[in-house]
């Protein structure tokens, strides 16, 4: 699903434990909130929750993905809804795209077009050598340059 779809279909809450942790609108109203796994308070507030409200954001292969539950594995947030998921945990996913950072020299497939036969392995690109080849390219991936 798009994460759209997941907004409408599930209705994802405001974090009332950190209000630094909500995402706004172009008007500053808040939307919903994202619940930090490190944060002691918000962890109490998660652990008292049925775990089907629960949704976990992961990171893999410079992709976000939601996932249904709570899981450990690769995950950057997690977010509650109003409305429960039902079936087993992690059956169903909202795809949430390039997670790429506009300030690391990287690209991923969403955001690139171009093959980069340049590029040996993925550790490669991480080195001042790797990165600066791989900008020659794709110059508007990114407004700084290395």
């Amino acid at each position: 699903m798009t994460p759209e779809e997941w907004k409408e279909q599930y209705k994802p809450i405001i974090n009332t434990i950190n209000e630094n942790h909500n995402y706004l609108d172009k008007d500053g109203n808040k939307l919903y909130g994202y619940f930090d796994p490190w944060d002691e308070k918000e962890q109490e507030f998660l652990q008292s929750l049925d775990h089907n409200y629960i949704w976990t954001l992961i990171t893999e292969d410079n992709h976000d993905y939601l996932l249904s539950g709570a899981w450990t594995i690769n995950r950057m947030e997690y977010y509650v809804c109003e409305v429960p998921w039902t079936g087993e945990a992690g059956d169903k996913s909202a795809d949430f795209g390039c997670c790429c950072d506009e300030e690391l020299p990287e690209c991923c497939e969403d955001c690139c077009k171009k093959t980069h036969e340049h590029i040996r392995d993925y550790e490669w690109v991480w080195t001042d050598e790797g990165a600066k080849e791989h900008m020659k390219c794709c110059p508007e991936l990114r407004e700084s340059k290395i």
